[in-house]
């Protein structure tokens, strides 16, 4: 599937590119996507911020407590992972 993805992505143009991201919007798959999407995008936005709480010197505790995140996660973004 993300070879297909991938390759289409070069071949189509724009306006048929928006018309397949309308379609795929009104099914179950294309909202299944966009969720997807949000969460990993609320993820590297919670990463992003984990690391700069960190660096001002917040503990981990108190970033896996703001964040709402176990801190075994905060650990391995430290760790770079």
């Amino acid at each position: 599937m993300a070879g297909i993805l991938s390759f289409t992505d070069k071949v189509i143009n724009e306006e048929t590119r928006e018309y397949i991201k309308e379609v795929l919007g009104m099914t179950q798959v294309g909202k299944m996507l966009i969720d997807e999407g949000m969460r990993k995008g609320d993820m590297e936005r919670a990463k992003r911020t984990a690391l700069k709480m960190l660096k001002r010197g917040d503990s981990l505790n108190d970033v896996a407590d703001v964040l709402d995140l176990p801190i075994d996660t905060i650990k391995a973004w430290e760790n770079g992972f």
